[in-house]
This record gives C-alpha cells, sequence and structure tokens, in this order.
C-alpha cells in the first residue's frame, strides 16, 4: 500500500516540479514562490494541453531509458549516459513549455545569460 502511495505521490510531484520551478525563476528567486500552490495550478491550466503533452513524453522517455536496464553489460555503461541526455532532453522539452507562461523571449535568455557569463550576479553578493 505505502509502494502504491509513494508511486502515486511520486507522479503529482513530478507532474507539478517544472512548473513550480518556473514560478521559483519568475518570483525573483525566492524560496517561498516554488511553493505558491494558486498561482502554479493557473498556469499549468493555462497551458495544460502541451504540459500535459510534455509531461507524458517524459514518462514514456524515462520508460524507455529504464528498459535498457535489462540488457546486463550495457546498463553499466549505457544507462548512465542514456538517463543524462533524457533529463537534458526533459529540461529543454519543459523549458519550451514553460516559457510562453513566463513571458520568456529569447532576448530575457541572452540577458540572463550574459548577467551571469559576465559575473554581474556574483559582483552584487560580494563574491567577487
Amino acid at each position: 500500500l505505502l509502494l502504491i502511495i509513494g508511486f502515486a505521490v511520486g507522479l503529482v510531484i513530478t507532474f507539478f516540479l517544472p512548473m513550480a520551478i518556473a514560478s521559483y525563476v519568475l518570483g525573483g528567486e525566492q524560496i517561498g514562490d516554488a511553493f505558491k500552490i494558486g498561482f502554479i495550478l493557473d498556469k499549468v491550466k493555462e497551458k495544460l494541453d502541451s504540459y500535459l503533452v510534455s509531461y507524458l513524453v517524459s514518462i514514456g522517455a524515462i520508460i524507455l531509458a529504464a528498459l535498457l536496464l535489462f540488457v546486463p553489460i550495457i546498463k553499466y555503461l549505457i544507462f548512465p549516459m542514456a538517463m543524462f541526455y533524457v533529463y537534458l532532453f526533459l529540461s529543454i522539452l519543459f523549458a519550451e513549455t514553460c516559457a510562453p507562461v513566463a513571458d520568456v523571449t529569447e532576448e530575457t535568455i541572452e540577458d540572463e545569460l550574459w548577467r551571469y557569463l559576465t559575473f554581474e550576479t556574483d559582483k552584487k553578493l560580494g563574491i567577487y
């Protein structure tokens, strides 16, 4: 029974986690913004069709990668690399799904990338 409950909770958490991360980023990287359930639910409802497709693709990709565990030698050599690329693919997939909700444009991404490459954030925090 606990296994079934844990599996169900895991599915629910993985469904809302990408939008919670987007909420965290939109809120100025305040940790409390990742837990604003109403905001997250509203944003998921806005893009429910593409968000649901992305979620189902992610579940399918993880299951396909997990099938490598049944091949004796490959599971030690290929599985870690396969999971890296699966998670990389899923990050890009959910970024594309959550970007319209967050009003993120290519210019915004370039500005943020430039800010991190020039250590502006670190200078403000007094690290450099």
